[in-house]
């Protein structure tokens, strides 16, 4: 769990369901919570300094962006921005924040060049969680990236040699996870070393490999991995 969240002043409008028979979807007839921004720490309830740097967002701009609902033929088109150290999307209507709740009805999202999909998961200590990972490669192999921010509070300089550090938002690194045929869930990609990730071919890692080496594919390069997945796709 984390021990510093985002929260706020929540309202939970509860909506109808969608309207049938292809009309596009609106606000509406969405569940959204309504929400003025603030940064608390969970422990002790007192707000945290004005002088956090760093952002828990993507992007801090809302940018144009299709929300795909299940059952619908039609995106909602809005603009969005992507918290990912809370896990939620998050748009502006009549002046006010709000935040996507109604996860689970959601196909996807095409946010940044990128779609986003509401599953479940293993995460890295081999827990079921949910939450929202970017897709990057469909198919009888799938490809997830999982964008994670973490908050750090101030930290004192402990010699005259070291300097203090702020309260922060800090980006991790991105978990990738796959998920093959036979899987359940996506999980993530335990290592990049060729011999070991190609165990998850069984016995076409020999010429898997081989392809790997006429093309020169680096697995740690998102890029180089993305266009190994699409060719196993495509081939196998």
């Amino acid at each position: 769990m984390k021990t510093i969240t985002l929260i706020s002043s929540l309202m939970f409008i509860a909506m109808s369901g969608f309207s049938q028979g292809g009309d596009e979807p609106s606000f509406k007839n969405m569940n959204i919570h309504v929400r003025e921004m603030q940064i608390e720490n969970m422990h002790d309830g007192s707000p945290l300094p004005e002088s956090v740097e760093g952002s828990p967002y993507l992007s801090d701009q809302y940018v144009p962006s299709k929300i795909f609902f299940k059952g619908q033929s039609k995106p909602l088109k809005a603009e969005l921005r992507y918290n990912a150290y809370s896990d939620n999307f998050e748009f502006v209507r009549n002046g006010r924040p709000m935040v996507i709740s109604n996860e689970s009805d959601i196909d996807s999202v095409a946010y940044r060049g990128e779609d986003f999909v509401y599953t479940t998961f293993r995460n890295e200590a081999d827990e079921q969680a949910k939450g929202f990972l970017a897709r990057l490669v469909k198919g009888k192999c799938s490809l997830y990236k999982l964008y994670t921010r973490e908050f750090y509070q101030a930290e004192q300089a402990e010699t005259g040699y070291d300097e203090a550090e702020p309260p922060r938002f800090e980006a991790e690194d991105p978990t990738y996870l796959i998920e093959l045929e036979n899987d359940k869930m996506p999980h993530p990609i335990k290592s990049f070393w060729r011999s070991r990730f190609l165990n998850y071919f069984g016995d076409l890692e020999p010429e898997l490999k081989d392809y790997i080496k006429d093309q020169n594919i680096r697995l740690r390069q998102e890029e180089d991995l993305v266009r190994f997945l699409r060719y196993y796709n495509r081939n196998y």
